[in-house]
């Protein structure tokens, strides 16, 4: 997503525009409201593979003590 936000700003720099035009509520970035809800999308999108990436570290580390309870070791 953040090369997303970078590409629509260099379109704005350069005096474009950039659309969404399908699914249920269409972005428009031209408008002020179009990028509030363009930014708060990309941020949400960041917001959660950041919650993924915690979910997936602590996953991992409860793994590996279980791995180590097994064979007898104490953390």
């Amino acid at each position: 997503m953040i090369a997303l936000l970078s590409f629509v700003e260099e379109l704005r720099q350069r005096g474009c525009g950039f659309r969404i035009l399908s699914g249920s509520r269409p972005v428009d970035t031209t408008t002020a409201s179009g990028r509030l809800l363009f930014h708060i999308s990309a941020a949400l999108a960041k917001n959660e593979r950041d919650v993924i990436r915690e979910r997936k570290i602590a996953g991992l580390a409860s793994r590996a003590l279980a791995v180590a309870r097994a064979v007898g070791r104490q953390s």
